[in-house]
């Protein structure tokens, strides 16, 4: 029979399920449950926010102060149950228990997630051509960091790979020990990346490595038996083998559901072939019309069409401005907005050349496409391309 818990373990696992309810994640199944933290604490922390001139959406941003007051505020609401279950040990075994199981599906939905996010490379995606002509220096660390990591598919398929492995071990409880060590050696080198590199979902990757730390912890004598190449005995279930079973099977489905919901929807396995936008790429300007109002009398070199719908320009010195576009192909028109204007017209694109008209007629811009695919970068060596 398991022993009496410690209020160390009690609270900790309490304030960690909470956290895990109430930290805002964007879930494919379940979009409405990023708002239940905010919509609960967030006219009690708002005001504290505002003092440090944090802007009321910053709540579901990671890394938002809002966020770190939350976790510090679930502390109370841990606490008090926890002295309350001090008095009763056999119902406070029994929920620990019951709360480590979902903590294990929790930490492996995640897993999944982002393992999916990199297997389809939806996460390290193919680096945009205006990032590609930015000089280096010029680059934000965690931009810099994500576009690197971009151009791999390998490493994506490696990484993604170990974070699926880890999910898949954590839902079955005889692997339960060797997915909770995979999984914290897993989080602990990306939390540190993001601390290192300034990337964001650095509050975010220090809790799920605190999880994975705790799930670990509950297995640490068998790992440490096992190392010592003594036999172990998985620990008796206090649920009914039946109801465990069955739970496992349902949150299984709804994990993977949930994973590859992208590619239920129609996205592609591999992000770098996904479709882009009309006339997407990199340019480089031959002629453009100095009354040309986007450029406002400055040197434009190159030109670029983001996916995500952006009109790029690139001034001479490198400097980078966008403005919303919107390309129709049927009725080869542009549309650009910005400095409140619109801005429109035809296009032409023949043998490399682009050519953009005003609805007169006459020719605003001339720009040649830049084979952006074949830099150095994106054909290096142990990378498989993406044509």
């Amino acid at each position: 029979m398991p022993g009496r818990p410690s209020f160390l373990r009690i609270t900790v696992t309490i304030w960690f399920a909470l956290g895990a309810l109430f930290l805002p994640f964007p879930w494919h199944l379940f979009p409405g449950s990023a708002a239940l933290g905010p919509t609960l604490f967030g006219p009690l922390l708002q005001p504290l926010a505002a003092r440090w001139r944090q802007p009321p959406a910053a709540f579901v941003v990671s890394d938002s102060l809002q966020q770190y007051l939350l976790l510090a505020l679930l502390l109370l609401p841990a606490v008090v149950p926890a002295l309350l279950l001090l008095q009763r040990p056999r119902l406070a075994n029994r929920l620990l228990e019951i709360l480590h199981r979902l903590l294990c599906f929790y930490l492996a939905a995640v897993l999944l997630r982002y393992g999916a996010d990199k297997l389809l490379k939806s996460q390290f995606y193919l680096p945009e051509p205006n990032t590609l002509y930015t000089p280096l220096g010029q680059l934000d660390p965690d931009l810099l960091y994500w576009s690197v990591m971009g151009l791999s598919r390998p490493y994506s398929l490696f990484l993604g790979g170990a974070g699926v492995a880890a999910a898949l071990l954590l839902c079955f409880p005889r692997a339960r020990a060797a997915g909770a060590l995979l999984a914290f050696l897993l989080l602990l080198h990306i939390a540190a990346i993001n601390l290192c590199f300034g990337i964001t979902v650095k509050l975010f990757s220090l809790f799920l490595c605190g999880l994975a730390l705790l799930l670990l912890s509950l297995h640490f004598r068998r790992l440490c038996a096992a190392l010592g190449g003594h036999a172990t005995v998985a620990p008796r279930s206090l649920l009914p083998p039946r109801w465990a079973s069955g739970l496992r099977s349902f949150l299984l489905v709804v994990l993977i559901g949930e994973a590859f919901c992208p590619v239920l929807a129609g996205a592609p396995f591999n992000d770098d072939l996904a479709p882009r936008m009309p006339l997407h790429g990199a340019y480089a300007v031959l002629e453009a019309d100095a009354s040309f109002p986007l450029w406002q009398g400055r040197v434009v070199q190159r030109f670029f069409v983001h996916r995500q719908g952006y009109l790029v320009a690139q001034y001479a010195g490198d400097q980078m401005q966008s403005w919303p576009l919107r390309v129709d192909t049927l009725t080869r028109t542009w549309q650009v907005s910005g400095d409140g204007t619109v801005l429109q017209g035809r296009y032409r694109f023949a043998d490399s050349l682009l050519q953009l008209e005003s609805l007169s007629g006459s020719i605003l811009l001339r720009a040649r496409s830049l084979p952006w695919r074949q830099l150095p970068a994106l054909n290096g060596r142990f990378r498989w391309t993406a044509d």
